[in-house]
């Protein structure tokens, strides 16, 4: 079985975030060409996700964890990424969008209902680009996380160079402190802190309950870091394609890397589902 554990499948709100020339320019500067059934969201919005099922299926994706984003000027509503979810069950796992600034909605209660009530299985959030642009780290963030950890839900924190205003929102330390300071609760940086490769690397050492999934980023200097990581301690990696900043079917390219059995197995099927309790 193979598990992407993140990708956003084209809805409405995304085509704020994922701009089309910027999308195509993302693809062409990660080595890929984008994929059709993100295309075909600004032909026929009602296809793009049907395409993107067909896509999976091609490949050889059997499952695809769907994140929600409620960031300032990129808005997905939950309950829109539950409905998709529930319209394909076998394939979909959705992971809630949560604003920590709590303009866009409050943020405990949201998450609560989403987990709760809209059977979510995950959160997803931006706390660089939301509101208030706040670090992994800030302790307003703080009674979300407890949340979470008291849900038993896992975190995706988006941990790449555009995490922020600047760098500084990317640096490792920052998921390093929240870690230790809610060692229960299960942390993917997503994106996997690039470019602080080996300091990503030295989380993954020093703290558990962190995974690494540097998704897009395998395509970018630093991958064979990234490998020989994963080798070495391969139960804290993960296998993400980021679609739609590469097409769904990197994951053909991504087991050529130079992944172990062990690696490439845990990366793509067994850590994923031991943290989604499949």
């Amino acid at each position: 079985m193979v598990i992407d554990f993140r990708g956003r499948p084209m809805m409405k709100g995304l085509e704020n975030f994922f701009r089309r020339e910027g999308t195509i320019g993302a693809n062409m500067r990660f080595g890929a060409q984008v994929a059709p059934s993100y295309l075909k969201f600004f032909e026929d919005p009602e296809q793009s996700i049907p395409m993107f099922i067909e896509e999976m299926e091609e490949c050889g994706v059997d499952k695809t964890v769907i994140t929600g984003r409620n960031i300032t000027f990129c808005q997905v509503p939950n309950d829109n990424l539950a409905a998709v979810v529930r319209q394909y069950p076998e394939q979909l796992i959705g992971f809630a969008g949560i604003d920590p600034s709590n303009m866009i909605h409050q943020a405990i209660p949201e998450l609560e209902r989403c987990i709760k009530e809209l059977g979510l299985s995950g959160v997803n959030m931006d706390p660089g680009l939301s509101a208030f642009q706040m670090y992994p780290s800030d302790r307003r963030i703080y009674p979300v996380y407890a949340k979470i950890a008291e849900l038993g839900v896992p975190l995706i924190m988006m941990t790449g160079p555009m995490a922020g205003p600047n760098l500084t929102y990317t640096d490792p330390a920052h998921i390093s402190q929240i870690a230790s300071d809610f060692p229960t609760m299960n942390i993917i940086c997503g994106h996997g802190c690039w470019p602080y490769v080996t300091q990503a690397i030295g989380l993954m050492f020093r703290h558990r309950n962190v995974f690494v999934s540097p998704d897009v980023y395998m395509w970018m200097p630093g991958r064979d870091l990234y490998v020989d990581a994963a080798n070495k301690m391969p139960d804290q990696f993960l296998y993400a394609s980021a679609y739609p900043f590469r097409p769904l079917d990197s994951i053909l390219e991504y087991k050529e890397f130079g992944f172990t059995d062990e690696a490439l197995e845990k990366s793509v099927h067994t850590n994923a589902a031991k943290l989604l309790k499949l």
